[in-house]
């Protein structure tokens, strides 16, 4: 399977910037780990 490497980067530093792009509160990002 191949992955996004620029999205697992991205998501991988900045896991707030999935929950803006989907328009959920930051805080929710709190409780969120991202694991490939």
């Amino acid at each position: 399977m191949k992955t996004d490497t620029i999205f697992y980067q991205l998501f991988q530093s900045f896991p707030s910037i999935f929950f803006e792009l989907i328009q959920l509160p930051i805080s929710e990002a709190n409780n969120y780990r991202f694991d490939s």
